[in-house]
C-alpha cells in the first residue's frame, strides 16, 4: 500500500486504505488458517520436534493478528489526518465485536478440548496451538468481514 497512490482528500484516502486493509486481512486470515491446518496435523505426531523457524513463524503470525486487532491496523503514518478517519466509531465497534468473537472461540475451543481430553490423548502443544489459532483466526476473520461489510454499505 503506497501512500502516494492515495486520493487528495483524507476522507477518500481513508476509505481506500480501509477497504485495502479489510481485503488484505481477509486474505491473510485464509492463508493463516490453511497453514495452521497443515501445521496441526504435524503436531499430532508424538515424536515430532518443532523446528524453531516454524514456531517463530507461528508466533509472529499470531502476534501480528493480535496487534492488528488491538490497534485496528493503524499503520499509515505519513498522513496525520488519516488515522482518525480510518479508526472511526464503526471500526472500533467492529474491532470490539471481533475481539468478543475471538474470546467466545477461545472458551468454546477450551471446553471442546477439555471434553476430548477425557476420551483421547491431548498434548499441551496441541491444545495451546488449537486455542490460540482458533482465537486469533475467529477474531481476525470477524474483524475483516465486518470491515468489508461496513465499506460495502
Amino acid at each position: 500500500m503506497r501512500m502516494k497512490n492515495l486520493p487528495a482528500s483524507d476522507q477518500e484516502a481513508a476509505e481506500m486504505v480501509g477497504r485495502r486493509r479489510a481485503r488484505a486481512l481477509l486474505l491473510l486470515v485464509i492463508a493463516y488458517v490453511a497453514i495452521q491446518i497443515n501445521f496441526s496435523t504435524i503436531l499430532a505426531d508424538v515424536g515430532w520436534a518443532a523446528k524453531p523457524v516454524q514456531v517463530v513463524a507461528w508466533i509472529i503470525l499470531s502476534s501480528s493478528f493480535v496487534i492488528v486487532l488491538y490497534t485496528g491496523g493503524k499503520f499509515p503514518k505519513s498522513r496525520p489526518g488519516l488515522l482518525p478517519l480510518i479508526d472511526d466509531e464503526v471500526t472500533r465497534q467492529n474491532r470490539s465485536k471481533a475481539i468478543a468473537a475471538g474470546f467466545l472461540a477461545s472458551v468454546l475451543t477450551t471446553l471442546a478440548l477439555f471434553i476430548y481430553s477425557n476420551f483421547g490423548e491431548l498434548m499441551l502443544r496441541q491444545a495451546t496451538h488449537l486455542i490460540l489459532t482458533s482465537t486469533v483466526s475467529v477474531a481476525a476473520l470477524r474483524f475483516a468481514l465486518l470491515e468489508r461489510k461496513s465499506y460495502q454499505q
